[in-house]
């Protein structure tokens, strides 16, 4: 028997989704994309999907620890954010950098970002950050 590949295991962690949350996320993701800034609007979206199966859903903040001024994501051309807003559920991380498979809560800011000793994640309520930045998704 052939063993698994990498790439299977990376999947074989990733969230599941019915087919109607699929959607809605990937519309989200499409309407919010990381070139936007709207990580919090993305966010209350995957929310409001991820907690009607897991009750522990909540908002996380990723934020530079003092002195850097920045977060910066694993990307060809990275925007520098001075935060950025995402989901935890089911032990997995949920933003547009995961898409909706997800990231395993453990490997997320490894994965990720640049630099990720030099940041911090703080619980927040994804419904007070950024306010009033969302557009229809359609």
């Amino acid at each position: 028997m052939e063993s698994p590949s990498a790439w299977q295991y990376y999947f074989a962690m990733a969230l599941t989704w019915s087919d109607d949350e699929l959607v809605a996320i990937e519309r989200a993701m499409k309407s919010h994309p990381i070139e936007s800034g709207r990580c919090a609007a993305l966010a209350r979206r995957v929310f409001e999907l991820a907690e009607r199966t897991d009750s522990s859903t909540h908002g996380l903040q990723v934020l530079p620890k003092t002195p850097a001024r920045f977060v910066v994501p694993k990307l060809p051309h990275p925007p520098l954010w001075y935060s950025h807003t995402l989901v935890s559920t089911r032990h997995h991380r949920v933003d547009a950098l995961t898409r909706a498979p997800g990231c395993e809560e453990a490997s997320y800011l490894e994965r990720h970002w640049e630099y990720p000793e030099a940041l911090r994640v703080d619980r927040v309520d994804v419904y007070e950050i950024d306010p009033g930045i969302e557009v229809d998704d359609g």
